[in-house]
Order: structure tokens, then C-alpha cells, then sequence
């Protein structure tokens, strides 16, 4: 809580795993740059790769409605996934992943810019992100470059921006969105629902 950094307002995840659980709480972090609460990226070390990995299965990252507990950075208000980054929203016998009421310019929620475009190894699979505003683009999440999951148990809602209020989608990005996956009741000027350069693909 009140934590403050360039990169990752909580949390810095650039190798090795960090699992949340058990109710973990992420609020009032800013970044001046990327990930109010949790940046995640990746490292080059003895010749090989190192990707930072965070599995949420409950946690809060963010708090509602409450502007003095929300996260905030210019990229990703509440989570920034880079490079080779991985991040998985699942669930637990407590609960699943709740990101709310975070605030940036690109990304509210969640900003996601991965080399990571022929695996689906980040997935949303479990839980929302809601109440979080852009002031420029995805005010739910802002995918930039990579493969993104979003299963049928997720949902996207009650997030605005004045482009992609529930998501952006750029031309380097494809989006998997499973039948049953809600995007609702997001607001934006442009692209309510989704705002979309990239590739979006249901099934």
C-alpha cells in the first residue's frame, strides 16, 4: 500500500514467480510509468531468457469504487505485462483475480505488451476487471503486442476510456476471447465495448 516507483508500484517481476492468494490486497501504488501495482517482464541470464511470471488466484489489485485506494501509472494502472512476462488470473477456494478501480492514461487495468504472439500463455481465466478508467485508451485493458486469452469465466465491465472502454486492441496483438467471456458496460467516445487494429478471435 502507498508505494511508489518508475516501474511496478508494489511489485517488480522481471524472473521467478510470485502466486497471490488468500485475499492479497494491491491499493493506492503509483508508477510514473508502467504498473501502478505489479509490472512484469522478463530477463536475459546466464545465455538464456527468464520470464517473471504472477498467477493470481485472489487477490485485489485495486479496490472499486474508492479513487484514494486505486493504483496508478502512466502504462497499466494496475498490472503491466511486458517482454516475455506472463500473468494469469485464476481462481482458489477463497475466491478468483479482482482488478478495480485503477487508473492511467493507456491501460487501466491492465496494460499488455508481450512478445509472446504464437502462445497463449497469459490468461485471463478467472475472475474481473471492472471500475477502471483511461483517460486515453483501454480503460479495462490495452493490448499492445502478443496473444492474449480471455475465457468464458472472465468478464470485462464497467470500465470507460475515450477509445476502447473495455479494451483496446492494437494491429500487433490478437485477442482469443472464449463464448461467455462478458464484455459489458464499458463506456468510451469510440469503441465502448472494444476498439479494434489488431486481431480478436471468438470461439
Amino acid at each position: 500500500k502507498e508505494n511508489t516507483a518508475q516501474n511496478g508500484g508494489a511489485v517488480y517481476v522481471n524472473c521467478g514467480l510470485v502466486e497471490v492468494d488468500q485475499g492479497s490486497l494491491f491499493v493506492s501504488n503509483t508508477a510514473s510509468e508502467r504498473g501502478g501495482a505489479i509490472y512484469i517482464g522478463s530477463k536475459v541470464e546466464g545465455g538464456a531468457n527468464r520470464s517473471g511470471q504472477v498467477d493470481i488466484y485472489n487477490g485485489y489489485i485495486g479496490q472499486g469504487e474508492d479513487s484514494s485506494l486505486a493504483n496508478n501509472a502512466k502504462y497499466g494502472g494496475g498490472i503491466f505485462v511486458g517482454e516475455s512476462g506472463i500473468v494469469r488470473m485464476l481462481k482458489s477456494e477463497y475466491g478468483s483475480a479482482i482488478v478495480s478501480g485503477n487508473l492511467a492514461e493507456y491501460g487501466a487495468g491492465l496494460y499488455y505488451a508481450t512478445n509472446n504472439i504464437n502462445t497463449n500463455t497469459s490468461w485471463l481465466g478467472y475472475g474481473e476487471i471492472t471500475l477502471c478508467t483511461a483517460s486515453i485508451r483501454g480503460g479495462g485493458a490495452y493490448v499492445e503486442s502478443g496473444r492474449l486469452d480471455i475465457s468464458s469465466e472472465f468478464s470485462i465491465n464497467g470500465n470507460s476510456a475515450v477509445e476502447g472502454g473495455g479494451l483496446y486492441i492494437c494491429a500487433n496483438s490478437i485477442v482469443y476471447l472464449q463464448q461467455g467471456a462478458v464484455v459489458s458496460n464499458n463506456s468510451a467516445t469510440n469503441g465502448a465495448g472494444v476498439y479494434l487494429c489488431g486481431t480478436l478471435k471468438l470461439y
